[in-house]
């Protein structure tokens, strides 16, 4: 299984050094649903990161996702430059 990660320049870049191969650079709301649905269709992606701030372009296909009940991918948001880091309780 591959992770796949969506997000702005600078998430993806950090991954990409990292050695993910799968990233996808968004901007706009027809960038995150066209990385989104290719993602969706790669059998070989196993989790799906998403900056948050791109998460909120994408919220209803997440939910239909969420809602089909299947195992993969794994679907995750994590904070990237535009959205703040909480403090754990």
């Amino acid at each position: 299984m591959n992770l796949a990660v969506i997000g702005r320049r600078d998430m993806i870049l950090g991954f990409s050094l990292a050695g993910v191969k799968i990233t996808y650079q968004v901007r706009d709301q027809k960038e995150a649903d066209a990385a989104f649905t290719i993602c969706i269709q790669d059998s070989t992606v196993g989790i799906i990161l998403i900056d948050a701030g791109i998460a909120n372009y994408l919220s209803s296909q997440m939910a239909d996702v969420r809602k089909s009940h299947r195992l993969y991918p794994i679907i995750l948001t994590i904070p990237g430059s535009a959205a703040p880091v909480r403090p754990v309780d």
